[in-house]
C-alpha cells in the first residue's frame, strides 16, 4: 500500500478506500498505509474492508495514525460486530479526536450484548456529533440493553440515526426504556424503516415516542409507520412529541414525501411549544421577550420558533433575538422580562403593531391561523443512495 505515501496528491480532502479488502493486512501494515495519508484529507471512506477480522488490538493501532485532519470516518460494513465488546472498545479509542461524523452502519453491531455495546459506545471520541448505528439489527437487544448502550454514547452527538434497526420488535414499554438512554444532546434523531407500523399500535409508539428527549427537535418516520393510522392514533403520536419542530417521512425508497397522515401528524407535533408561548405572552410579556424566554427554554433558534408559530419575523427581532448570530442576547434575559412585565399593555401593542407593519419582510410563508400548524422547507435527507439502503447487507466478501 505504498501507493498512498507516494501517488496521492497533497491537495486531496477525500480519500476513498472501500471494497479493498483491507482486512487482509496485518495491524502494522495497516498503520503503515494510514500512515502515509495526506494531512489533506477531511473524509476516510474504509467502508466494506473486513475489518472485523483484526484484532482489536491491531484496530487500534491502524486508526490512532489516521491523520488528525481527517473528520469523517465512514467504518460500515466492516462486520464489526463479530470483535469482542472489549476489542471494539480497544478499537474505537484509537479513532482520531478529530472525527465529528462516523458511520458504522451494517457492522452487525446487534449480536454483541448490551454491556459489550456500552463498553464500545462509552469510549467514542467525544468529538463525535453524528453517529450512524443503522442496519446494525440492534432490535435484538432488549430495552434495557439498548438505554445502557444509548446512555453511555458520547455527551456531544446530536445527529443518531437508527433506521432499519428492526425496533419494531420491541415492545411499546422496551421502546419507551431504550429511547429514554438517548442522550438529551441530541436533537436529530433517524427512526425510518423500523417497521413500527405494522408491529406497533398507535398507543403502544405513543408511549415510546414519549420517552423520547425533549432536546430531539427534528424526527425522520417511514411514511408506512404513520400511513394506515387512525386520526387518533396520530393525534396521540403527534402529543408524544411536544417539543418536535421538524418532521420528515421518507417512501419505501427513502425520498421524503408528503401525504395525509403526515399533515394532520404534523399539525400535532410542538404543541408544547406553541402553547408556552401563547402563555408567555398572556402573561404580558412583550412578543419578542415570550419568543427570547422560549429561545433560552428550548434551545431553538427565534427564526425557527417563529417560522413554527406561524409568527412574523421582524427584522428588528430577527438581529436582537436570532441566538444564531446574538447568543449574548440570552444574558438579558432577566433584565429584560422585568422591564418589559412593568409596560406589558403598551409594549405587546407596540409589538404587535411592529409584527404588523414588518409582514411584507417575513422571511417565511403565511401558513393560516391555525397556531399549531407545522411549517418546513423541503428536507435534505442525508446518505439516501447508500448502496440499497444497506438493509439487506451479509458479511463482507472481497469486491471483485
Amino acid at each position: 500500500m505504498k501507493f498512498l505515501r507516494q501517488n496521492l496528491p497533497a491537495s486531496v480532502t477525500t480519500l476513498d478506500l472501500s471494497w479493498n479488502n483491507l482486512g487482509q493486512k496485518t495491524g502494522a501494515e495497516l498503520a503503515l498505509a494510514f500512515a502515509g495519508i495526506p494531512a489533506s484529507v477531511t473524509t476516510l471512506n474504509l467502508s466494506w474492508n473486513n475489518l472485523g477480522q483484526k484484532t482489536g488490538a491491531e484496530l487500534a493501532l491502524a486508526f490512532a495514525v489516521i491523520p488528525a485532519s481527517v473528520i469523517t470516518l465512514d467504518l460500515s460494513g466492516n462486520g464489526l460486530g463479530q470483535k469482542t465488546g472489549a476489542e471494539l472498545a480497544l478499537a474505537f479509542a484509537g479513532i482520531p479526536a478529530s472525527v465529528t461524523t462516523l458511520d458504522l452502519t451494517a457492522n452487525h453491531l446487534g449480536q454483541k450484548t448490551g454491556a459489550e455495546l456500552a463498553l464500545a459506545f462509552a469510549v467514542i471520541p467525544a468529538s463525535v456529533t453524528t453517529l450512524d448505528l443503522s442496519y446494525n439489527n440492534l432490535g435484538q437487544k432488549t430495552g434495557a440493553e439498548l438505554a445502557l448502550a444509548f446512555a453511555v454514547t458520547p455527551a456531544t452527538v446530536t445527529t443518531l440515526n437508527l433506521r432499519g434497526n428492526n425496533l419494531g420488535q420491541k415492545t411499546g414499554a422496551e421502546l419507551a426504556l431504550a429511547f429514554a438512554g438517548i442522550p438529551a444532546t441530541v436533537t436529530t434523531l433517524d427512526l425510518s424503516r423500523n417497521d413500527l407500523l405494522h408491529r406497533k399500535t398507535g398507543a403502544e409508539l405513543a408511549v415510546a415516542f414519549a420517552s423520547i428527549p425533549v432536546t430531539t427537535q427534528e424526527i425522520t418516520l417511514s411514511l408506512a409507520d404513520i400511513r394506515s393510522r387512525t386520526p387518533e392514533e396520530l393525534i396521540a403520536l403527534g402529543q408524544a412529541l411536544p417539543y418536535v419542530m421538524t418532521l420528515h417521512v421518507l417512501d419505501d425508497a427513502g425520498n421524503p414525501v408528503n401525504h395525509p397522515a403526515l399533515t394532520a401528524l404534523r399539525n400535532q407535533v410542538g404543541g408544547a411549544i406553541t402553547a408556552s408561548y401563547r402563555s408567555l405572552e398572556k402573561s404580558g410579556l412583550s412578543r419578542d421577550v415570550a419568543l427570547l424566554t422560549l429561545v433560552t427554554l428550548t434551545g431553538a433558534s427565534s427564526s425557527r420558533i417563529r417560522a413554527f408559530i406561524n409568527e412574523p419575523i421582524t427584522e428588528q427581532a430577527k438581529s436582537d433575538f436570532d441566538t444564531d448570530h446574538k447568543k449574548s442576547d440570552k444574558a438579558s434575559l432577566s433584565s429584560s422580562a422585568a422591564s418589559n412585565s412593568s409596560s406589558s399593555s403598551s409594549s405587546s401593542s407596540s409589538s404587535s403593531s411592529s409584527s404588523s407593519s414588518s409582514s411584507s419582510s417575513s422571511t417565511k410563508p403565511n401558513q393560516g391561523s391555525n397556531p399549531n400548524h407545522f411549517w418546513s422547507s423541503k428536507p435534505t435527507v442525508s446518505k439516501e443512495s447508500k448502496q440499497d439502503e444497506k438493509e439487506n447487507y451479509s458479511p463482507p466478501q472481497n469486491k471483485k
